[in-house]
């Protein structure tokens, strides 16, 4: 099962829920593992920002971003600096073993983001990229606020950055502009993109869940979305 172990969040969010390097670790103090994690802020504490942020990472387009979503005047654009500063988030997954008698692995997946004018229509930027963990390249090595000494400012330098990650070690790291090759890299890469799209439903709405849901009108509607929900489809599809 994919887990998220830790979150990190660089020179994005907005007012005063403004990320300058932070890292959400969501993982068990004692096993070091992922585990249920609950964050508790205040109304108007920055929560669905946060969301909003991280579920951009997979739920692209930005007319899905959840902020818009709740309300057209938000845009995606308004959560960055607007002078081209390198925003970063990515999301640390702890994924199963590929093949039978290997352990499980980290998967680095993210987006940088460059604004230069939050006008709409916003001029943006964006690479979305992953990796996975081992000795020479993790989440804490990547360039962004805070966790190095001197992070990367822009986004030309971070994809110049990633590509010499990818010399180093070919067939590891992968980035690209285009939303599309992207979702099909997530997709080869056992992330569970319709899930992640229905938690932005979710989301959009406080109390959201039912009609994300449960809008089943039988026994047999609500087995198929359980299914399709719980295992991959070839296996979803011999249950039913």
């Amino acid at each position: 099962m994919q887990q998220i172990s830790r979150i990190y969040l660089g020179n994005c969010g907005y007012e005063t829920a403004w990320y300058d390097g932070v890292v959400l670790d969501m993982r068990d103090l004692d096993f070091n593992a992922p585990t249920d994690t609950v964050l508790n802020l205040e109304n108007g504490g920055g929560k669905t920002s946060l969301l909003s942020l991280i579920f951009s990472c997979f739920e692209t387009s930005q007319d899905r971003f959840l902020k818009h979503i709740q309300s057209r005047n938000n845009h995606f654009s308004q959560y960055f600096a607007n002078d081209g500063t390198l925003g970063l988030i990515m999301v640390e997954w702890l994924m199963p073993p590929k093949r039978a008698g290997e352990g499980q692995y980290r998967l680095i997946t993210g987006q940088a983001v460059a604004v230069r004018t939050t006008a709409e229509p916003a001029d943006i930027e964006r690479r979305f990229f992953s990796f996975e963990e081992d000795d020479t390249l993790s989440l804490d090595q990547v360039p962004g606020p805070r966790l190095v000494d001197e992070p990367i400012q822009s986004l030309a330098e971070f994809s110049r950055w990633i590509h010499d990650q990818q010399r180093a070690n070919p067939g590891n790291a992968f980035i690209t502009p285009k939303q599309s090759d992207w979702h099909r890299h997530l997709e080869a890469c056992l992330i569970d993109i319709e899930m992640l799209r229905m938690q932005v439903d979710f989301s959009a709405q406080e109390g959201g869940f039912d009609t994300g849901f449960l809008n089943f009108k039988s026994e047999v509607e609500f087995l198929r979305k359980f299914f399709g929900l719980t295992l991959d489809t070839q296996r979803a599809s011999s249950v039913r």
